[in-house]
């Protein structure tokens, strides 16, 4: 597979930052591809992280990870595809991305429906009583 992203990048070399890492108690993911030699994160001096993520996920059968806060992007051998995004640094638990593909830290609490219902009817009926109450004694 590295050889493939490589040559997709005109034969440039792979940096790898981290390939296979024995299981450790308090590593983040429980099953790692890490574990087993079927993973590696790296990156291409020159190529931003993005457009390999990019190329990568044209692989079959593979499992992408991009992490804007860091250096590399993690690709994956697996039986399916696969893709995230983790906006955790070096060093962090995994943040990973929101649905909607947003940082988790920097996302605002969703109001529900039936909240954004009743401010909104207090907001109109506070409008009402506020424009039919005549002039403003305080001139």
């Amino acid at each position: 597979m590295l050889t493939r992203v490589s040559n997709h990048f005109g034969g440039r070399p792979i940096e790898v930052i981290s390939g296979f890492r024995p299981p450790r108690k308090e590593q983040y993911t429980a099953r790692s591809k890490h574990n087993i030699g079927r993973a590696v994160d790296f990156r291409i001096r020159g190529v931003p992280n993005s457009a390999i993520r990019d190329f990568c996920r044209t692989l079959p059968n593979v499992g992408v990870g991009y992490y804007p806060n860091s250096t590399f992007v993690h690709l994956d051998i697996r039986d399916y595809s696969a893709y995230w995004v983790d906006f955790s640094g070096p060093g962090e638990p995994p943040r990973y991305a929101t649905p909607s593909g947003k940082d988790p830290a920097k996302s605002k609490p969703r109001r529900s429906r039936q909240t954004a219902r009743i401010k909104s009817t207090r907001s109109s009926s506070s409008a009402r009583s506020a424009a039919g109450s005549g002039p403003n004694p305080q001139g």
